[in-house]
């Protein structure tokens, strides 16, 4: 079934040897936690209880400063760490981790990180309020009055404001209304805004006030500076100035720290593995003297870590047991290296319950041709195929190791053989080599087919790689009826499986007369015939005879379906059709720019590259997703469920270093 068996199992340790344990079975990563069940241990110890070790919010505080330090650190980070983690390269260990979080006080380095964004938020903050301020000096620079000489004095009133698109003369007729017993300067004008020194006689100053609120008049607020806008405006200049020397001594700190960072990653995974132990632990059940410990385990590694166990541990005992007929086991999916990368197509869907068979294996080849044919371009497959080993040895650790890169890796080598059959080179790059060349010769011996030719044929290819699948979920899905012991369904399953390939037969020839003997048409009708009539019969567990015929009529319609199943297989006929022709287009436009005299070389290679580059991309997308489609939509529906549950090993997840352990 393609699906690792696992096993229950119940570790118990002595809390002298809990936390190193708990560190083995996280390093190993093949125990997956479950909350204790067996009813013998709670009978045994009905004192069981969980206890927080207290360490728990101390790393969680410690990861988060750790997590922020890092961030703050990125903008000031150098291409090659000052100080790296590690000398040298390769993969680290837990232990690695530990002896540098032993040698690194990093409570000083966090301390140094929290002051270094408290000074440079603050500085930064002044600089935006001075240069505020400075902005709003701009429009008084040409009033000579000293600032704090534009105060109130026992008999005058002043005060400056700007107003919004409104003549002098306008407000001149409008104070001249209240009295003649003011003052008004022009300082500036801007195309929107007028700026105003305002004085009056006390005695009138609400009433003046009345008529400028009214015109829309907006106060300005006074600086605490002395001496005149102008020289006040040059302070300013001289603070800013002082600030900025400020935050660059303080940048500057940061790009030093900055070569931190490296090990602040290393210990911030280190101490998240930590963190993660210790949330476990507080989740444990302990009595007076031990920790029980229940999960699931694979079968394959039961033996490795009883003798590990018995090896390493004195206070640690292991027992193993099959699970309850109601519990649901994880499901850790097991296949050859060929198939494994496509389990991630199998996960985006759901993971197989215990009771199905996964689907990896059986879509696996069926999802690489389909990916092949929606391409079909052997040039484009030889391109794909480079840039994706690039990636898988270049990253080997990280992006490489990733099931989806592996799954376009393998498409795109197929893609290198169903195009060069189908005589796809870049398009129709093959045709235009000269006549008579080894490169054309050796390209034309090889093609079996040509979709833009032989459009037909490719159609009947699709449909059939199409009816070929659906055979394969639907025999599937009869042989899980009959594992199951649902006789009736598998009954009625392998009724339709007849049903759908005679109908097939019957309209082939209903298309083609003659390509199927006349003796074998009669046979074929009796079996439709026969099919059908057990399909409406025995398709409804009805206790009611009638209601059974109509219910199996109604199913009987539903073959209906089925043919929009086959039909949605033409996707890869269009797909693979409009890739050839969209390349093909490409050399046509790259031929006409290249006779561009002078510059048309150059037009030609920014074409042709740029051209083909988005047709890989585009059509390179549209096979993955429409491949996947058609598993998800036309396969797994005719056997497959998807409602269990993934195998989730309690281990290391580290987030910046690769670990042996993580990637063992």
């Amino acid at each position: 079934m393609s699906i690792s068996p696992l096993t229950k199992v119940l570790f118990i340790a002595h809390r002298e040897e809990r936390t190193p344990f708990l560190k083995y079975i996280q390093e190993q990563g093949v125990v997956q936690i479950t909350e204790l069940a067996q009813r013998d241990v709670r009978e045994s110890f009905p004192d069981l209880s969980r206890e927080d070790s207290g360490k728990l919010n101390d790393l969680v505080t410690l990861t988060s400063q750790i997590d922020f330090s890092i961030n703050f650190l990125s903008p000031y980070k150098n291409k090659k760490s000052i100080n790296p983690a590690f000398p040298g390269t390769g993969l680290r260990t837990t232990a690695d981790l530990k002896s540098l979080a032993d040698s690194v006080n990093i409570k000083k380095i966090i301390d140094t990180v929290f002051r270094l964004n408290r000074d440079l938020s603050e500085a930064r903050n002044q600089v935006t309020r001075l240069e505020s301020i400075e902005g709003t000096f701009d429009n008084w620079l040409g009033l000579e009055a000293p600032i704090e000489s534009l105060k109130e004095t026992a008999s005058t009133y002043q005060m400056l404001f700007m107003i919004f698109r409104v003549e002098r003369k306008a407000i001149e007729e409008q104070l001249d209304g209240v009295g003649d017993l003011h003052v008004l300067t022009p300082i500036s004008i801007s195309p929107n805004y007028s700026y105003y020194h305002f004085v009056c006689h006390k005695d009138k100053r609400a009433a003046y006030e009345e008529v400028l609120t009214r015109l829309g008049a907006e106060r300005e607020t006074l600086p605490d500076y002395t001496g005149t806008f102008s020289q006040a405006h040059k302070k300013i200049e001289k603070e800013i100035r002082t600030v900025k020397d400020t935050i660059a001594s303080l940048e500057a700190e940061a790009v030093k720290l900055a070569g931190e960072r490296e090990r602040l990653q290393a210990l911030y995974d280190y101490y998240t593995i930590e963190k993660d132990r210790e949330e476990l632990h507080n989740e444990l059940v302990s009595s007076a003297g031990a920790v029980y410990i229940e999960g699931w385990i694979p079968v394959k590694r039961v033996q490795e870590v009883r003798d590990h166990i018995r090896n390493a541990f004195k206070l640690v005992e292991m027992a193993t047991f099959e699970h309850a007929e109601d519990d649901k086991p994880p499901i850790l999916l097991k296949n050859n290296t060929l198939n494994r990368p496509f389990e991630i197509i199998t996960s985006l869907y759901g993971m197989p319950n215990p009771k199905e068979f996964d689907p990896t294996p059986f879509f696996a080849l069926f999802y690489m041709i389909f990916f092949a044919t929606c391409l079909t371009d052997a040039g484009y497959g030889v391109v794909l195929t480079i840039l994706l080993l690039f990636v898988v040895i270049k990253y080997r650790h990280s992006l490489g190791k990733n099931k989806i890169v592996h799954v376009l890796l393998i498409g795109s080598i197929f893609t290198i053989f169903l195009g060069a059959i189908t005589g796809g080179w870049f398009g129709d790059l093959l045709p235009r080599l000269p006549e008579g060349s080894s490169l054309k010769n050796l390209g034309n011996s090889i093609i079996v087919l040509d979709p833009l030719k032989d459009t037909i044929k490719f159609m009947l290819f699709c449909i059939a790689i199409g009816v070929l699948q659906i055979n394969v979920g639907m025999a599937i899905g009869f042989a899980k009826l009959v594992k199951n012991g649902e006789s009736r369904e598998a009954f009625v399953k392998m009724l339709w499986i007849f049903f759908i390939n005679i109908a097939i037969v019957l309209v082939a020839e209903y298309m083609s007369p003659g390509m199927v003997p006349p003796v074998l048409v009669k046979v074929c009708i009796g079996i439709i015939l026969a099919a059908s009539l057990g399909i409406v019969l025995f398709s409804q567990p009805e206790e009611s005879f009638f209601a059974r015929v109509a219910w199996g009529l109604y199913n009987l319609y539903g073959c209906t379906g089925f043919l929009g199943d086959i039909l949605s297989y033409l996707r890869l006929l269009a797909l693979g059709l409009s890739t050839g022709i969209i390349a093909s287009v490409v050399n046509l436009v790259a031929v006409m720019v290249g006779q561009v005299p002078y510059v048309g070389f150059v037009l030609a290679a920014v074409v042709f590259i740029g051209g083909h580059a988005f047709n890989i991309i585009i059509n390179a997308l549209g096979a993955f997703v429409h491949t996947t489609r058609l598993q998800y939509v036309e396969f797994f529906t005719k056997f497959y469920d998807g409602s269990g549950r993934p195998f989730k090993p309690f281990g290391i997840s580290p987030k910046y270093m690769f670990l042996k352990e993580a990637v063992e």
